[in-house]
């Protein structure tokens, strides 16, 4: 403290020009604080780990913080050590801790070891950067054949030095074989929605489609927002609101593990798309929900065009009017066709000939009065509906009515 001072005390005066000392400048020090150790420069521990088994690999990511321990930035390179600790499914001895995810600071329980962590043996190192950081790793053969099993994925964070602050918690993801991939898939248009179908498989797994929209009937898409669905199954019966430039859709219902096809009416008339299948299968081990993914199938590019008609309308009933004043004349009425995209109806009569439309433009609703006719003859009338791509569905079927004189 007395070595201090006296420094502090001649940094008080000053020179002049010449070398003459000038009187003591009237300056205090001030106080320099406890003095701190040399920071070590260990990064933080990668947060965020998850780890997804996909065919023969393991792929994990994780975010890489930009700090030390301390505080500070990260001053030179920082080097990933990925390790892997085997274990079966029952060895896992776990309790649930509450952390908070990087989104929106959602809790969530994530698993951990009870007791001291074992040994966990390094399978790659990497060069990392501060931000998202991904990598895949080989599965060795005897983690890819065989029944499911669970393993732990930890990642430590060295310096330039190799030091660091220690492993991040553990992830768990499935050893074992992994399912097929999906083969020989194939897309048929049909009304409103495609049916993709794929080559059946044993299997009890489930199949997810990737649907990516990759142009519109204007173009190509590049800036619409990317927007993940989960709502599908067989059959998907809500079509998409709004055009979504990724999609997932996954097979659902109690058929769904054997199920060789799926049928995707999130498909909008002119829009090309990108498909991907994977097999999912899904274990519960100790309490662990792990998933085992196929790797990807070939992508299958498909655009739709709807040139499907509506149903036929149904329900046509006649009901002769006029007299007591009134003009003849003859109404009709129908069942209201609820498919989405039926924009109107078309009315047609005949008088022992052919049939003749009747409106210019689509009657919206299920309802028309024929106002030129004449008492006692008689007619036929029959209707159609159309969709807002001009498609007529077949007639319905034809109902006559005589006007009395």
């Amino acid at each position: 403290m007395a070595l201090a001072l006296k420094f502090c005390w001649a940094r008080s005066f000053a020179l002049s020009a010449t070398g003459g000392l000038l009187l003591p400048l009237l300056v205090g020090c001030a106080s320099q604080g406890p003095l701190r150790p040399p920071s070590l420069q260990l990064p933080n521990l990668a947060e965020s780990l998850v780890a997804q088994r996909v065919g023969d690999h393991a792929e994990l990511a994780w975010t890489t913080p930009g700090t030390t321990t301390d505080g500070e930035r990260i001053k030179g390179p920082t080097i990933a050590n990925v390790c892997l600790e085997e274990r079966p499914g029952a060895a896992v001895a776990t309790v649930p801790v509450m952390t908070k995810t990087a989104k929106r600071g959602k809790k969530t329980t994530q698993l951990v070891p009870a007791g001291p962590m074992p040994a966990c043996i390094s399978v790659q190192q990497l060069p990392v950067i501060p931000g998202p950081t991904k990598t895949t790793l080989e599965l060795a053969p005897a983690l890819r054949t065989g029944p499911v099993k669970v393993v732990a994925y930890r990642v430590e964070l060295s310096n330039a030095n190799g030091r660091s602050a220690g492993e991040s918690r553990p992830v768990y993801a499935a050893a074992g074989a992994a399912p097929a991939a999906v083969e020989a898939m194939t897309i048929v248009p049909r009304r409103g929605s495609a049916v993709v179908e794929w080559k059946a498989n044993s299997e009890a797994s489930l199949v997810q489609l990737q649907r990516t929209l990759i142009a519109t009937a204007t173009g190509p898409v590049s800036d619409v927002p990317k927007v993940k669905q989960a709502r599908a199954g067989l059959p998907f019966s809500q079509p998409a609101k709004e055009p979504a430039r990724e999609v997932t859709l996954r097979s659902e219902g109690a058929d769904a593990t054997n199920a060789s096809g799926m049928v995707d009416t999130g498909v909008r008339d002119g829009d090309t798309y990108r498909y991907i299948a994977q097999r999912v299968r899904t274990v519960t081990l100790n309490g662990q929900r792990l998933e085992l993914r196929s790797v990807p199938s070939a992508a299958i590019t498909f655009t739709f065009h709807d040139v499907f008609p509506p149903k036929a309308p149904a329900g046509l009933v006649l009901v002769p009017g006029g007299g007591f004043g009134e003009s003849p004349s003859i109404d009709l009425s129908w069942d209201a066709n609820f498919e989405n995209d039926v924009a109107g109806y078309n009315v047609y009569r005949s008088e022992s000939g052919s049939f003749v439309k009747l409106n210019a433009e689509a009657v919206a609703a299920p309802a028309f009065r024929d106002v030129h006719v004449e008492p006692g003859h008689t007619y036929s009338y029959r209707v159609t509906a159309v969709d807002q791509r001009r498609n007529e569905s077949a007639p319905s079927v034809a109902v006559s009515e005589s006007l009395r004189r």
